[in-house]
């Protein structure tokens, strides 16, 4: 009986529907991730120390996707272990990514760094237990099995129905959340609720793009509207993110002009920075409260660019500015819809 990877090489060797391609794709791509885990002797921090994260962003930006463009309730189940590990990976860096930032720090408290390690160790073993109890891992890679059964048992569109759905799909998303900012949705003096989840939102369409293999394509202009020039950085221009894959031979891609994702991509980063800043003061000051030191935390936050009290006002003028001064998401709900 085949292995899982040979019948994963197997299925990518094939002819497929577009949509079926995608998921062979970004499988393939975590397959190694999950072997590696496999081989460890502690799963946990293996699986972590490899890209598995990125590749499962882009398989539920997929489930998200074919849920509306295909049949909801196979992808509606596929989605659940796959977001299930990536938050459980994301839990883990978050605790990395201080416990780096402590480690890098002149006279960082002893016990807050305890604190931190002690909660890391706990992110760790529940990251341990979804690999165990989610069949990951064992039986030869069982939950990818499964992927590759039930992915060959959708009744997949063929390329122009597919591109025809997909294509609804980005102008759909990209109007309600147009519509949920101006309806109030987001409340940005909450951190995670409002700035946290509006970057969430905002950064799926990026990853949808990548997740899509080359039917998403950036199309040049060469005079940008004034109002756009503030967001066409170096940084951003070059960015990996905005390095989307090439076109499949054959495809008539869905184009948006760069100088709009470009936009896109500066308010994910600029949000990014913004939200690190806010999450570092509150898990600063909470390690603190939880440890018993009684220092000031301020001299730990000498770096932060944005205080806490100042975040709220700072991203409704961003969001303002992207969403109807620049009118970045009409527009790129626009590049589609001529398409």
């Amino acid at each position: 009986m085949p292995s899982t990877a040979e019948i994963l090489a197997a299925t990518a060797t094939r002819p497929l529907p577009p949509g079926h391609r995608c998921f062979i794709v970004q499988l393939s791509r975590l397959q190694p991730c999950l072997e590696k885990a496999a081989a460890a002797r502690v799963a946990a921090p293996a699986l972590y120390s490899t890209p598995a994260r990125q590749w499962l962003f882009q398989l539920q930006a997929l489930c998200r996707i074919y849920k509306k463009a295909q049949d909801k309730k196979p992808f509606k189940k596929m989605a659940e272990p796959i977001k299930a590990l990536e938050d459980q990976l994301g839990a883990v860096d978050y605790w990395d990514g201080w416990r780096k930032a402590a480690v890098g720090m002149k006279d960082f408290p002893s016990v807050m760094l305890a604190g931190i390690e002690r909660h890391l160790r706990t992110e760790l073993d529940a990251l341990e237990t979804i690999l165990r109890d989610g069949a990951w891992l064992a039986n030869d890679l069982e939950r990818l099995a499964t992927m590759l059964e039930e992915l060959a048992e959708v009744d997949w569109h063929e390329a122009k129905r597919d591109r025809h759905d997909v294509r609804d799909f980005l102008v759909e998303e990209l109007q309600e959340l147009e519509s949920a900012y101006h309806e109030g949705v987001f409340d940005f003096e909450e951190l995670e609720d409002g700035v946290h989840e509006f970057r969430r939102k905002i950064r799926w369409f990026s990853i949808y793009a990548q997740s899509l293999e080359g039917l998403v394509q950036l199309k040049p202009i060469a005079r940008p509207d004034a109002v756009l020039r503030r967001y066409l950085t170096t940084a951003v221009v070059e960015s990996r993110f905005n390095a989307l894959p090439p076109p499949q031979v054959g495809t008539q891609p869905l184009r948006f002009e760069a100088p709009h994702f470009y936009a896109l991509s500066w308010l994910i980063a600029e949000l990014g920075i913004i939200k690190d800043d806010g999450q570092k003061c509150v898990a600063f000051a909470g390690l603190a409260e939880e440890s018993g030191w009684s220092g000031s935390i301020a001299g730990l936050l000498s770096d932060v660019r944005n205080p806490l009290d100042a975040i709220p006002k700072t991203v409704e003028e961003r969001v303002r500015e992207f969403v109807d001064e620049a009118g970045v998401l009409r527009r790129l709900a626009s590049d589609l819809s001529g398409t």
